[in-house]
């Protein structure tokens, strides 16, 4: 019986598969602790972020930019994905 095409003899890869099956980031990604715990320190850091900016104004020019967009923005971003990888994906990641 003839082997399928792309199976067995003449494949350096012995007729597996040349890629991995399943999802690559849920081996190889943060685990559900580290999530949890950029989730707490992204928290921690958007409160004294606007406890600093509520006890000494918003700041003006370049700062404003600093403030917001670098601080707020990465910080928020992190936990939006923390907090997204710890309740809302379905797969158990």
């Amino acid at each position: 019986m003839p082997e399928a095409p792309g199976k067995g003899k003449g494949r350096l890869d012995g007729g597996r598969a040349s890629r991995p099956t399943g999802p690559v980031m849920a081996r190889y990604g943060p685990t559900r602790g580290e999530h949890a715990f950029r989730a707490a320190v992204s928290a921690a850091g958007l409160l004294l972020l606007a406890g600093a900016v509520g006890l000494n104004g918003f700041p003006a020019g370049p700062a404003a930019f600093e403030v917001l967009l670098a601080g707020g923005g990465f910080l928020g971003a992190s936990l939006v994905w923390s907090l997204w990888n710890l309740f809302g994906r379905r797969d158990g990641g």
